[in-house]
């Protein structure tokens, strides 16, 4: 399992998280540490839902933007 921590987060929050998780075979990372997404950090959320959704892991994504819920395009990716 990978959790996700998108540009409305801190990114100490992933890194915290990644120490407590990694022991058990899981990561945590924040967007901007993602170096395949085609803008980085700058992704919209369309980009890094569908990079998401084409990896093989599972993940969890963790936001601050409750944009993400309303936006018809965003939720209908999710």
């Amino acid at each position: 399992m990978n959790v996700l921590f998108d540009y409305c987060t801190a990114p100490l929050f992933a890194t915290t998280l990644d120490g407590f998780i990694s022991a058990y075979g899981h990561r945590a990372f924040h967007i901007k540490d993602l170096r395949e997404l085609p803008n980085g950090r700058n992704s919209t959320d369309l980009e890094w839902i569908t990079h998401l959704q084409r990896r093989p892991e599972n993940w969890v994504f963790i936001t601050g933007d409750s944009r993400v819920l309303r936006n018809p395009p965003e939720r209908a990716a999710l």
